[in-house]
């Protein structure tokens, strides 16, 4: 009888290995599958910006023109954060606007380098990095002591075998075909295109129906999504 609870990488990776040819429960095969399923993570992370890794930020400003990304949410809790929405960068006295850097550049060409000092207004993204479009001086910085916006956290690795899934309970089953799918092509099968589909018609389904709460599907604005670098690959041979 298979094991119906899929969350964590124990009863996945029992699952799989009863669907594939070869036995892959210990040894080197086992940390292979293991990163398949964290891959499989990686790319339902990447499918949709899910409320179940949706985080808020509180970074505290200082009189400087960059910011590195924090590395823990306003709880305090560790994250590694994967994207940000755009529109929700804001200060106490309102949000700032975002910029490319690029068209900053264009306006001023040493912008990041003259020491100009003032009320920012703009804000760009460079690497891991978020640059106000002037150092804040002491009077805006009194008013302004926060920066706030909201992200999403990547995945947390999964490692050992009691490792349980960020993705709710009732939809951790997505991961089964998003790891068989990359097991199968990396042992030749050729149904690896198939399962590959079912996983993204999981996909889909998770997304109009998994939600916070019963009820009423919410209706929510799509944010404007900056997706930062860093992130573990997912990259399979496709």
């Amino acid at each position: 009888t298979m094991v119906l609870t899929l969350d964590t990488i124990r009863n996945i990776t029992s699952n799989i290995s009863k669907m594939l040819v070869t036995d892959t429960t210990s040894g080197g095969q086992k940390e292979e599958l293991t990163s398949f399923v964290n891959q499989a993570q990686d790319e339902v992370g990447q499918y949709y910006t899910w409320w179940f890794l949706e985080r808020r930020f509180k970074v505290t400003l200082t009189a400087a023109l960059s910011f590195v990304f924090p590395t823990a949410d306003e709880d305090s809790a560790a994250v590694v954060l994967d994207s940000i929405d755009l529109s929700s960068v804001r200060v106490a006295s309102g949000p700032l606007t975002f910029a490319e850097s690029s068209v900053l550049d264009v306006r001023n060409p040493t912008w990041t380098s003259d020491g100009a000092t003032g009320t920012p207004y703009l804000f760009a993204l460079i690497g891991r990095k978020l640059y106000l479009e002037k150092t804040p001086d002491a009077t805006w910085l009194t008013a302004n002591p926060y920066l706030y916006f909201r992200g999403w956290k990547m995945f947390t690795e999964l490692s050992a075998d009691g490792d349980v899934s960020e993705i709710p309970a009732n939809w951790c089953r997505v991961l089964l075909p998003g790891t068989l799918y990359m097991a199968q092509k990396r042992q030749g099968d050729t149904e690896w295109p198939n399962t590959r589909t079912e996983f993204y018609s999981m996909l889909k389904e998770m997304r109009e129906r998994c939600r916070p709460g019963r009820g009423q599907p919410m209706k929510v604005q799509a944010p404007r999504i900056f997706r930062l670098a860093g992130r573990r690959s997912v990259n399979v041979g496709l």
